[in-house]
């Protein structure tokens, strides 16, 4: 017999306990990376959320942008094949502080 894991956001169940918030969240970011020792500093180059009803934990909405470093604005060969980001993805994005107002205005729209 196969044991299939569930997805957990598929099958969301109300908490036990009442919740003090009405929505969470959920933050994952990725950033500029090497394999060699000492690269820093890190930066964020993607800033992906996922917002979530607490009651029912139920995915209400996704924001994603992905953001252009500004010390290390060319990605190392590393960085690309561990993230799956490309190059071409960040010379298009948003600068960090252009992001988190996007961030912020999706916020706002929930």
């Amino acid at each position: 017999e196969e044991h299939v894991r569930q997805d957990a956001l598929e099958h969301t169940k109300p908490p036990k306990n009442p919740q003090e918030y009405t929505h969470l969240a959920v933050v994952d970011l990725e950033a500029t990376c090497d394999d060699r020792r000492g690269f820093s500093p890190m930066e964020i180059i993607e800033l992906p959320v996922v917002l979530i009803e607490a009651a029912t934990g139920a995915v209400v909405d996704e924001f994603r942008t992905f953001v252009k470093p500004q010390v290390h604005p060319v990605l190392t060969t590393f960085c690309s094949e561990l993230t799956g980001i490309t190059q071409d993805q960040v010379d298009t994005a948003p600068s960090f502080p252009e992001a988190m107002q996007l961030l912020e205005q999706w916020l706002r729209g929930h």
